[in-house]
């Protein structure tokens, strides 16, 4: 049996991996045992979860890389401008489309779920 293990710098790729893979499990689970409204709130939900989670990652990149003049001016507009498109989104969500808020809550939580994960794999195999 293989034993694959998960180095520091590969964090991110882990990261988006897990959270795509939930995402696709949490919403045909979602849709075989829920309804269809309530799998494409998960589905909306983890899609903007994730897209914020590489729009912060690139946002990030570029100011600890200091690719712009002002880093902290950059980082302060693109987090107002990041919040609010979000926010939009998931106003426009909620109140024009309709979607199930429980599946778009479980969506919008797929980061953390995966982060947790992570967490809970790197403790048990620190002493490894």
């Amino acid at each position: 049996m293989t034993v694959v293990t998960i180095k520091e710098l590969d964090h991110c790729t882990v990261i988006a991996t897990g959270s795509w893979c939930l995402l696709a499990a949490l919403t045909v689970g979602g849709a075989c045992i829920g309804s269809l409204r309530f799998a494409g709130g998960v589905l909306a939900g983890g899609l903007i979860a994730i897209g914020n989670y590489y729009w912060l990652l690139s946002i990030m990149q570029r100011v600890l890389y200091r690719q712009q003049e002002s880093p902290e001016r950059f980082a302060i507009l693109r987090y107002l401008l990041r919040l609010t498109v979000i926010g939009s989104l998931i106003y426009l969500l909620i109140v024009k489309i309709g979607v199930d808020i429980r599946g778009l809550l479980l969506g919008l939580s797929i980061l953390v779920m995966t982060i947790t994960a992570l967490a809970l794999y790197t403790l048990n195999t620190k002493g490894e």
